[in-house]
């Protein structure tokens, strides 16, 4: 009985000393890797992307607007980069379309035009990155997969003319929107909505009423001179199902001062469902004439 009084007081004794040390090497051993994960961070920061959509699902025909937050740490704004790269491909990895995004504040914003004549139904991927992020591999890329539907039955159909001239220094960008149904009747005297997208930069914005004919002519002036190889006007126009419905035409055509009509005052349009390629109009004596250009579009 002495014995095992003896030893469960022995047992106590050394069970009280050694929880200490055993607390104090685990305590050095967990700030050693604190320390260490704290260097490895300072060292390669983890930046990290993520897309935020206007909504869950897209169809052909439908536009897809998207913010892009850009952070490092515990979702902190990111200060290691200021462009964003958001690449868009189609069911075989080939890209569609790629996108050069400026950060502001940890943040940006961008869209992509879906239009059925570069989309069709199927199974679609985006992923987004930084420079930066290529230094931990792919997996750290943002990555998405979007199933784009049918085209959408859009009872509303837009044709555009484009036109751009000298301003001073600058140079003048015009466009003449037409809007009709599918029966060919003009959407008259509807609010129109219109901004000029470049990347995640509006350079230019406002509000019209088309015209007791359907149309509506937008223009304005480049003043910065920057370039349009890359910039959509974005429009938005309500139709009689008091739905809004918006139409993105590139601005490329028109990129440089070529002083190129489209489409006279006259207003004549070519009957053709051709997105690309893209074709110019003249009147003459009260007749439209047409040659290969740049600047018609339908959608």
């Amino acid at each position: 009985m002495r014995f095992f009084r003896y030893f469960f007081i022995l047992s106590l004794f050394l069970t009280i000393f050694y929880l200490p040390v055993s607390a104090q090497n685990n305590s050095e051993v967990l700030n050693q890797l604190l320390a260490k994960s704290a260097k490895a961070y300072t060292d390669l920061p983890v930046e990290k992307v993520y897309l935020h959509f206007d909504k869950p699902y897209y169809a052909v025909g439908d536009t897809i607007w998207f913010k892009a937050y850009l952070t490092t740490g515990i979702h902190l704004p990111s200060l290691l980069s200021k462009i964003i790269y958001v690449d868009f491909l189609a069911p075989h990895d080939s890209l569609v379309t790629s996108l050069k995004l400026q950060v502001k504040n940890g943040a940006a914003w961008g869209h992509i035009a879906l239009s059925q004549t570069a989309y069709k139904k199927g199974n679609y991927r985006i992923i987004a990155y930084t420079n930066y992020m290529n230094n931990l591999g792919v997996a750290y890329f943002f990555n998405k997969n979007i199933t784009l539907g049918d085209a959408i039955n859009n009872p509303l159909s837009a044709q555009i003319s484009l036109k751009t001239t000298a301003a001073g220094k600058s140079n003048k960008i015009s466009a003449s929107i037409f809007y009709k149904d599918n029966d060919g009747v003009p959407f008259a005297e509807k609010r129109v909505k219109w901004s000029v997208e470049r990347d995640d930069e509006s350079i230019a914005k406002g509000v019209g009423i088309t015209d007791k004919n359907g149309f509506i002519d937008i223009s304005f002036v480049n003043t910065k001179n920057l370039s349009l190889d890359s910039a959509n006007l974005v429009t938005a126009i309500e139709n009689r199902q008091q739905k809004q419905v918006t139409n993105s035409f590139s601005l490329k055509p028109v990129s440089h001062p070529n002083d190129i009509q489209f489409f006279p005052a006259g207003r004549c349009f070519l009957h053709s469902n051709l997105v690309s390629p893209i074709a110019s109009s003249h009147s003459q004596g009260g007749h439209c004439l047409s040659k290969d250009l740049a600047g018609h579009y339908a959608v």
